[in-house]
């Protein structure tokens, strides 16, 4: 790049999308919950409003609420949660 000769690119849309399908099949088949939500972070898309109403809240809102206090609350589902972020709660609290 720095000598400004020709590059080439090629991407294998096909390849990939199918790779993507199978890493998302197999956690779905394996019942992996965690692998799914670490992959394909519903957060940024509707989804999560689906899923709130899905499970029976009013909107995304009530559901975070709920969320929330779950956490205040349970101290297992802290841990749980920590847990998906390695030692980042750990390097937060120590800046």
């Amino acid at each position: 790049m720095r000598a400004g000769l020709p590059f080439n690119l090629s991407i294998d849309i096909a390849a990939a999308v199918a790779m993507e399908r199978a890493r998302l099949d197999t956690a779905v088949a394996a019942n992996d919950l965690e692998a799914l939500i670490v992959r394909y972070p519903v957060r940024e898309t509707p989804a999560l409003s689906e899923i709130a109403g899905h499970l029976g809240f009013q909107d995304r809102d009530q559901y975070e609420s709920a969320v929330q206090k779950l956490l205040i609350d349970d101290a297992a589902a802290v841990t749980f949660v920590r847990s998906l972020f390695g030692t980042l709660w750990q390097d937060i609290l120590s800046a």
